[in-house]
């Protein structure tokens, strides 16, 4: 989870198409390797010279004298040529010639010695091409990276430019390894034209490049602060403590925006991270990455590393501005349509569930309803255990409705139904429920409900249903009486809603058997 005021660095995630084609595709090639196995034979993994590495063993210890460092350096002729050539680069823009190495490191600082000796057997480290692919996509994005981040770190303050720049440097390092020892693999994640994220990465592979590149430099000796930003900078979240991490994640962000092919993917993301981090709005930040880039054609030159002319900074920033709001509408349209699809389902439901609890006929609730919400009125009376309060039940039985259907059609029957509904739900209170419980039968619950009440409004139903009047289509009328038998909930201990059914169909026996047309209470 992201701390509050925390900026995420919205890790994308692959669409299930695209995770689905890559894992097909890699299913059919060969074995994926273990991370591990990539470091089995440590000669045939890319490595600086001997004098390279000797100075940058040197540089850490805290003992080392700049003459010492010197004269370590002095001792490799191509060596101190290229450092001589980085310390005059633009990259640090000295304010006269440095023309001995001692100068160099007393200018630079022994901050700079890893930088300037690495930096100068980068170039012979990286093929020209691949068995897997051409190599220059991973030189572009390692001096983008690497000059982003030495950016950020300037905006930030920090001191550490110039590991910023190198730790940047050394993320391409891990797919050189991949492409030299499973170039088929390489093959398969780099088919549409692009480098995958390291979430694709890892979910088809179980590592991640990065995790390649820690691997190797490590066994180079560098610091473990510039292997642990280089393993962190596609993590979340933004980690403000370490202002290496950082810089990385953040350049990581401006080099998926510049090479990824999806820049308006990543545009957002980087827009709420700078904002956060360095308190930009979307045009400083476009303005920004723009500047970068003289800065990285420098950076490019220091380094001998060359890749093809690409899209200036400025036009592909607002192309992808373009197609980020066009998605920002696309996916506001989405969201609106599934909104609105979402309350007609919800009011589908609606009215499905109203159709399941009433009976087509009479509009009233059905049995089913009525069972369940007898149970609910019974056990809601329970828990309360207020005294005197009860609930009264009628049961209702249209009298000699078979004949009615016998002599008139099932359609007159229909019609006294209708009629005997319409009454029962225009004669009762708010409070009273009824419902049709089966055939020519009716319920109703009565509330809070004393002998007299009930009987009362049995008897106003009673007297309602006997002035119905439904027309023959032969001219003639017809009549209808109703016979009702009633109770209250706890005439009896231990009573229940069966006990209370029970009681109301036997007072329903009596009123039939006494004449019907008539209410028998008790």
């Amino acid at each position: 989870m992201v701390p509050p005021n925390q900026p995420s660095l919205g890790i994308v995630m692959p669409s299930t198409d695209e995770l689905e084609a890559r894992t097909a595709a890699i299913e059919e090639a060969p074995e994926i390797p273990s991370l591990a196995s990539l470091f089995v034979d440590p000669e045939t993994l890319p490595s600086p010279p001997v004098a390279v590495l000797q100075v940058i063993r040197k540089a850490d210890d805290p003992d080392v004298t700049l003459i010492e460092l010197s004269k370590l350096i002095e001792l490799d002729v191509a060596l101190s040529v290229q450092i001589l050539r980085i310390a005059n680069s633009a990259l640090y823009s000295p304010v006269s010639e440095i023309s001995t190495i001692e100068r160099a490191l007393t200018t630079l600082g022994l901050r700079s010695v890893r930088l300037l000796a690495l930096s100068t057997s980068l170039r012979m480290l990286i093929p020209d091409q691949a068995e897997a692919f051409d190599t220059s996509e991973i030189r572009r994005r390692m001096v983008i990276s690497g000059s982003l981040a030495r950016r950020v770190c300037n905006v930030l303050a920090k001191p550490q430019q110039d590991e910023a720049f190198l730790a940047g440097l050394l993320t391409g390092l891990g797919r050189v390894v991949l492409a030299e020892k499973a170039p088929a693999l390489c093959r398969v994640l780099t088919a549409d034209g692009g480098w995958p994220t390291a979430d694709v990465e890892q979910r088809i592979m179980g590592f991640t490049t990065d995790q390649v590149s820690v691997g190797l430099i490590g066994s180079w000796g560098l610091p473990l602060s510039i292997c642990e930003a280089i393993e962190r900078r596609s993590l979340e979240p933004l980690d403000t403590d370490s202002p290496l991490t950082t810089s990385l994640q953040v350049a990581r962000l401006v080099e998926e925006v510049l090479c990824s092919g999806r820049p308006e993917v990543f545009l957002p993301q980087l827009y709420e991270t700078t904002n956060s981090l360095l308190g930009m709005s979307p045009e400083d930040t476009n303005a920004w990455v723009g500047e970068a880039e003289p800065l990285v054609a420098d950076a490019a030159s220091m380094l001998e590393f060359q890749f093809p002319q690409v899209q200036a900074y400025s036009e592909l920033l607002i192309e992808a501005t373009s197609r980020m709001q066009a998605l920002t509408m696309e996916a506001h349209a989405t969201i609106v349509e599934g909104s609105r699809q979402l309350e007609a389902l919800s009011q589908k439901n609606i009215e499905l569930q109203h159709e399941a609890a009433t009976d087509a006929l009479t509009g009233l609730p059905n049995r089913g309803w009525f069972e369940q919400m007898l149970a609910n009125r019974l056990r809601e009376l329970r828990s309360t255990a207020i005294p005197g309060r009860t609930i009264g039940l009628l049961m209702m039985d249209l009298d000699h409705f078979k004949s009615v259907n016998d002599n008139h059609g099932h359609t007159v029957g229909d019609d006294v139904l209708r009629a005997v509904g319409a009454v029962l739900g225009s004669q009762l209170r708010g409070d009273d429920i009824a419902a049709r419980y089966g055939g020519e039968e009716f319920v109703v619950i009565i509330p809070d409900a004393t002998p007299e009440k009930a009987a009362a409004i049995a008897e106003r139903l009673r007297t309602s249903v006997a002035d119905i009047i439904v027309h023959l289509e032969s001219g003639g009328t017809l009549g209808v009486t109703v016979s009702i038998g009633g109770t209250l909930f706890g005439e009896v201990p231990e009573d229940s809603g069966s006990h209370l059914m029970n009681r109301a169909d036997a007072r329903l026996y009596q009123a039939k058997n006494s004449g019907r047309n008539r209410c028998v209470f008790g």
